[in-house]
C-alpha cells in the first residue's frame, strides 16, 4: 500500500508493485497474495530501457529455494519491442491483459501500454532529427498534466510499494500525488537529452519550458540510482541522494564456443556482429561491399550477423555468403559474446553488454544525442572502444577498425557488471524498511 501524500519522504531507495486491476486474477505464475510489489514507469525509446528494467525485476523475481518470492511486477510502458522478451495474452476476470515472460521458471509480470514520453525522433541508426525531436515534444507536453492525472488515478487504484522509473519524467508527479515512493534509475533525462536543442538567439519559450519541467519532474524523485556511465542532470537534489549502481546488462545464456558449434561457425573465424537498437541504416546501402572487402582480403575475411531492421529495403536473400541474418527472435547477448566485434551506436545497452561479454564496441558516432559522450567515457576507461567515422562505415570501409579492435579485447573487466542485483537488493531493502515503518 503507498504512503499518504503528506507523509514525510525520506525514503533513501525504494521497491515497486503489480496491482490486480491490471493484471486480473488469472491463472499464471503470478501470484494472489503478495508481501511487496513493484512498478516500472519504461521509457519506449530504445530497447535498452527495457532491458535494464527487465533484468532489475528478474533479480527482484529470482527464486528462493524453487519459489518464487510473492511479489509482482507491472511494466507501464509502450515499448514496442516487449516481445524481445516474450509476450502473451492471458483471460482474466476483468478481461485478456499482456504479461512478459522473465524467468525460465514461468515468473511473468504485467504490461500496461502506455505513451509515458516523447522520447527523440531519429533520421536513422545514427542522426537525431533535431525539429521533429522538438515537435514532439512539444505535442507531447501539451497533454502532460492529462496523462498525470491519469497515472495518479490508476497508481491511487492500484497501490504499489514503490513506482521505480528508468528516464520517466511525468512518473515523479504522479507517484508523489499519489502518495507514493518513487525512484529514479537512469543515466540520462530527456532534459539533459533536450536542452541543447533550445534556440538561442531567439523566442523558444515553450522549448524551454519542456526542458525544465522534464528537470523539475526527475527532481521530485525520492531515490536516485545512477547507472554507469552517467550524465550530470537535473536539480542538485539529485546528486545528494545518487547511489550509483554498476553495469546492468543482460546475462549470457550459451557462451562462445556452444553458439559457434550450433551456428557451424570455425572457433578460429573472425565473426562481426552488427547492431543499431532495432533502427535501419536509413540509406541504401550496399551489402556487397562487405563481400568484396573480403574477397579482395581473404587472409582478413570476417563473417558478419545483422539483424533484419538493419536491411531496410533489402531482402535476405540479397545479401553476400558472408553475411547472415541474425534470428528475429534470437538472444542477442550470446551473439555479442560470440563475435570477436561489434559495429553499432553508443548506447547503454549496446555499452553494457559488449563490457559484459568483452567485446570491443566499434561505434558510429549519434548525431546531437549527448547520451553518448559519458558512455564514450566509460568505454575509453576499459580500452573496450573504437570510433569509425561514419563515412567510412558507409563505404563499407571496416577492414582497418576491424582488425585494430579484434587487438583489444580485454581479458580481465575492470568494472562490475552486477548492476542488476545490486540495484534489486537496494530496492527491497528501502521497500520493507517502508513497509516496517508503515505498521
Amino acid at each position: 500500500a503507498g504512503s499518504s501524500p503528506d507523509t514525510k519522504r525520506n525514503f533513501k531507495i525504494l521497491s515497486v508493485d503489480t496491482p490486480t486491476s491490471v493484471c486480473p486474477r488469472r491463472r499464471t505464475s503470478m501470484p494472489d497474495e503478495v508481501d511487496l510489489s513493484f512498478v516500472f514507469y519504461v521509457s519506449g525509446h530504445g530497447l535498452g530501457h527495457l532491458t535494464r528494467c527487465a533484468e532489475v525485476a528478474r533479480a527482484l523475481l529470482r527464486t528462493r529455494n524453487g519459489a518464487a518470492p510473492p511479489r509482482r511486477v507491472t511494466f507501464v510502458t509502450n515499448a514496442a519491442n516487449c516481445e524481445v522478451l516474450g509476450t502473451r495474452e492471458v483471460d482474466g476476470e476483468g478481461g485478456v491483459c499482456r504479461v512478459m515472460h522473465l524467468l525460465e521458471e514461468g515468473v511473468e509480470v504485467g504490461i500496461r501500454d502506455r505513451r509515458l514520453d516523447a522520447g527523440a525522433r531519429q533520421r536513422d541508426a545514427f542522426c537525431i532529427d533535431i525539429d521533429e525531436t522538438r515537435d514532439g515534444a512539444l505535442a507531447f507536453h501539451r497533454d502532460i498534466d492529462m496523462l498525470i492525472a491519469e497515472e495518479v488515478r490508476w497508481l491511487r487504484e492500484s497501490r504499489p510499494d514503490v513506482v521505480v522509473s528508468d528516464v520517466v519524467g511525468l512518473a515523479f508527479p504522479a507517484a508523489r500525488q499519489a502518495g507514493v515512493p518513487v525512484v529514479l534509475m537512469t543515466n540520462f533525462s530527456w532534459g539533459f537529452i533536450y536542452r541543447p536543442f533550445i534556440r538561442e538567439g531567439e523566442d523558444d519559450g515553450a522549448f524551454r519550458s519542456v526542458v525544465g519541467r522534464e528537470e523539475e519532474m526527475v527532481g521530485q524523485a525520492d531515490g536516485f540510482l545512477r547507472l554507469a556511465g552517467f550524465s550530470v542532470f537535473g536539480p542538485r537534489s539529485l546528486e545528494s541522494m545518487a547511489v550509483d549502481v554498476p553495469l546492468i546488462a543482460r546475462p549470457i545464456r550459451e557462451g562462445r564456443e556452444a553458439m559457434r558449434s550450433r551456428l557451424r561457425i570455425d572457433e578460429d573465424a573472425k565473426v562481426c556482429l552488427l547492431m543499431t537498437g532495432g533502427h535501419s541504416l536509413g540509406v541504401d546501402f550496399d551489402w556487397q561491399t562487405i563481400g568484396d572487402a573480403n574477397a579482395s582480403s581473404p587472409s582478413s575475411s570476417w563473417l558478419f550477423f545483422v539483424t533484419a531492421s538493419m536491411l531496410g529495403d533489402a531482402r535476405g536473400e540479397d545479401l553476400p555468403p558472408n553475411v547472415r541474418l541474425v534470428p528475429p527472435k534470437a538472444y542477442v547477448p550470446d551473439f555479442v559474446a560470440m563475435a570477436d566485434v561489434v559495429i553499432g551506436k553508443i548506447g547503454y545497452g549496446t555499452v553494457s553488454e559488449c563490457l559484459s561479454s568483452r567485446t570491443p564496441l566499434v561505434y558510429v558516432p549519434r548525431e546531437n544525442f549527448c547520451e553518448e559522450e559519458d558512455l564514450r567515457k566509460l568505454l575509453e576507461r576499459q580500452r573496450a572502444g573504437l570510433e569509425m567515422p561514419r563515412e567510412t562505415f558507409l563505404a563499407g570501409d571496416w577492414c582497418n577498425a576491424l582488425s585494430t579492435a579484434l587487438q583489444m579485447r580485454p581479458a580481465v573487466l575492470a568494472i562490475d557488471t552486477d548492476g542488476a542485483r545490486i540495484a534489486a537488493a537496494i530496492i527491497v531493502d528501502a521497500a520493507e524498511r517502508k513497509k516496517r515503518s508503515a505498521c
